[in-house]
């Protein structure tokens, strides 16, 4: 994501992302990031919209070009005093939508612990558990994609962090492969050599029983020393684990719920107005 236009007064309060819908008036939302899906960048109505969205409270847009042209919109954006951001075209808004809600939430308050955070939401836990060891964490599937991944200020990074979150897969060679059967295979945290002797890196499995649902890594400066790290991984495994299984448990059911419902309409003519009426509940 890249700030393309940020007004001269940036000490904005930002209290949460809203998904806009641009064909209706924006609810009055003070200090809120609209996702602007399907905006035109075209429409002749454009400038309205961002000046509806000001005048709503709302304090950034975040939009693709879809290959188009982003000018009009920076101009009005920069007249009115509104930030933008750009999203890659090819990322989700779903995983924006993820983003934006780990970003806006206070991880570093006081208090904060693991089990405050909204079942699924892998991003949430991902900051917070950072927040609590000091570093950097990204949380893999085991095929080695990325699930999710920190992103708070001033943490540390290296080139396997950084193409592991551009490509949202951990690049293969014969030794990140290695370094992920060594960590599934283990029960406890174990560490990773870094190409970079300033950092250090740590990993633990994330399991459901014996099944491997995945693996948490840190990444933190080697000179960081948190005596509770190890402990802190162990508790964020077992959170981890809950939380993938919830968005498993809800992808299944919301999966067979619309198999349920399209049923009907291809193969029971009587039934199909009535399943037709719930798909769009």
């Amino acid at each position: 994501m890249t700030l393309t236009e940020m007004p001269a007064d940036d000490h904005q309060f930002v209290a949460g992302s809203v998904l806009y819908d641009s064909t209706a008036l924006p609810a009055k939302f003070p200090g809120a990031v609209a996702l602007a899906i399907g905006l035109s960048l075209s429409g002749k109505r454009l400038g309205i919209k961002i000046r509806e969205l000001r005048d709503a409270g709302y304090v950034a847009v975040v939009y693709k070009t879809n290959g188009g042209s982003d000018q009009v919109l920076r101009e009005t954006a920069r007249e009115l005093g509104i930030a933008l951001f750009r999203a890659s075209d090819s990322v989700p808004w779903s995983q924006v939508a993820e983003i934006m809600d780990a970003a806006v939430i206070p991880h570093r308050q006081s208090g904060r612990t693991l089990v405050d955070i909204r079942p699924g939401d892998l991003f949430d836990l991902a900051n917070t558990v950072a927040a609590q060891a000091g570093g950097a964490i990204a949380i893999a599937d085991p095929e080695q994609t990325i699930l999710a991944y920190s992103i708070l200020p001033d943490q540390p990074i290296d080139e396997t962090r950084r193409n592991s979150i551009l490509q949202l897969h951990v690049p293969h060679s014969p030794q990140t492969d290695g370094d992920y059967r060594r960590v599934h295979a283990a029960k406890d945290a174990v560490n990773v050599a870094t190409e970079d002797p300033l950092l250090r890196r740590t990993a633990i499995a994330i399991r459901a029983g014996e099944s491997v649902l995945g693996s948490l890594w840190l990444l933190e400066l080697a000179e960081h020393n948190n005596e509770d790290v190890n402990r802190i991984l162990r508790e964020a495994a077992n959170i981890a684990a809950l939380h993938i299984l919830h968005k498993r448990t809800t992808y299944v059911s919301n999966l067979t719920r619309q198999i349920d419902l399209v049923q009907p309409l291809l193969f029971e003519p009587e039934r199909a107005e009535l399943a037709a009426i719930r798909l769009r509940s």
